[in-house]
């Protein structure tokens, strides 16, 4: 269900915008989007934030996840632009439970440096099933 509603995986929804401006000229817009349902899915709704974050000032990022199919092994990568590798953390098993869960990261490589400024990808990796890859961008102030 969505807001009540229901509907079919891969339903059609459309959305009609109108504004009118000072002399009531009207605009009408229409949005049209579709909601695609995938059953195979084991998370959803991955972002982090705040986004962008400065390690350099001890600023933390939160990952947030809602798993919504049961695991049993799982890690947090983050990548750089050349794909290289710099982070890697293993969930533990209660963050690997159905529901919303969240990870702190203090933007820090597995050898303790601070990142640089840039942008990094971010993913959840089930036992070989990846995630939608995110993107995490830092910008330290000094």
């Amino acid at each position: 269900t969505l807001s009540g509603l229901e509907y079919e995986a891969e339903s059609e929804f459309k959305i009609m915008l109108e504004a009118r401006d000072q002399a009531n000229n009207l605009r009408t817009h229409e949005v049209a989007y579709t909601i695609q349902k995938n059953e195979e899915d084991m998370l959803s709704h991955f972002i982090n934030y705040p986004n962008p974050f400065s390690p350099f000032t001890n600023e933390q990022t939160y990952f947030r996840y809602s798993i919504v199919k049961q695991n049993t092994k799982g890690n947090l990568v983050v990548y750089d632009l050349s794909g290289n590798l710099i982070y890697l953390r293993e969930l533990d098993s209660n963050e690997l439970t159905l529901g919303t869960h969240e990870i702190a990261w203090d933007g820090r490589t597995n050898a303790g440096l601070i990142l640089a400024d840039g942008v990094y990808f971010a993913l959840i990796d089930f036992d070989g099933n990846r995630t939608r890859v995110h993107k995490v961008a830092v910008i330290n102030e000094k």
